[in-house]
């Protein structure tokens, strides 16, 4: 029984982790959205349209990882693709709000609340670069290319930890200018950048599930 289990764990354990992780960021990112309708007594979505919108796409990006992943599939691609394009442009979407407020960043005159959002800056700003790098070299691996998976693996590391830093960073900014001060918004600042971080984790293993050997 034990060897059996063993050698099921060593030809499944990627499928296996690709699921895990990605079922946990979904959870907790389904979790923030009750959590955001019961604390504003339902009324989250109609004060916020935009937020139903970015919840339906990255529920569909999710949902898509999640089923290709369960499925052994190799689609699981197109989630790949699509979660690449949504962290990009949140990182674009991020930078640019940042770059509005530089002018009261600056003038704060606070060393910590320039330094966190110049790392902001610099974290996303390197994200996008790495993402596009990513999605172009991602898909000429899928389309045949005689590319070698280390590189593949390589990128996705350093995207990996740019994308664990930004996070880590945006809630700092989040905590110095006093965006944890009630239970919505400490449920903005946390549950979706870590539901964010989880699946980007299970993205990592769907990569190494799709491996061509």
């Amino acid at each position: 029984m034990s060897s059996s289990l063993g050698r099921f764990l060593r030809q499944y354990h990627k499928k296996i982790l690709a699921i895990s992780f990605i079922t946990l960021g979904m959870l907790l990112f389904l979790g923030f959205y009750v959590s955001a309708e019961i604390l504003t007594d339902w009324t989250y979505f109609r004060n916020s349209p935009m937020e139903l919108w970015n919840f339906f796409i990255f529920l569909i990006c999710y949902g898509i990882l999640l089923w290709t992943n369960i499925n052994n599939d190799n689609y699981a691609y197109r989630g790949i693709y699509m979660f690449l394009i949504l962290i990009v442009f949140e990182g674009v979407w991020g930078a640019v709000n940042i770059f509005r407020n530089l002018s009261a960043v600056l003038a704060s005159g606070d060393p910590l609340y320039v330094v966190t959002s110049s790392l902001y800056l610099v974290f996303y700003g390197g994200l996008i670069g790495v993402g596009i790098a990513l999605y172009i070299t991602t898909f000429r691996y899928m389309t045949g290319r005689r590319l070698s998976f280390t590189l593949i693996r390589v990128l996705y590391l350093v995207y990996d930890g740019l994308l664990i830093g930004a996070i880590s960073v945006e809630i700092t900014i989040f905590a110095l200018s006093g965006g944890l001060n009630s239970p919505l918004l400490i449920l903005t600042a946390l549950s979706i950048p870590l539901s964010e971080a989880l699946v980007a984790v299970g993205v990592g293993f769907t990569y190494e599930r799709l491996r061509r050997i």
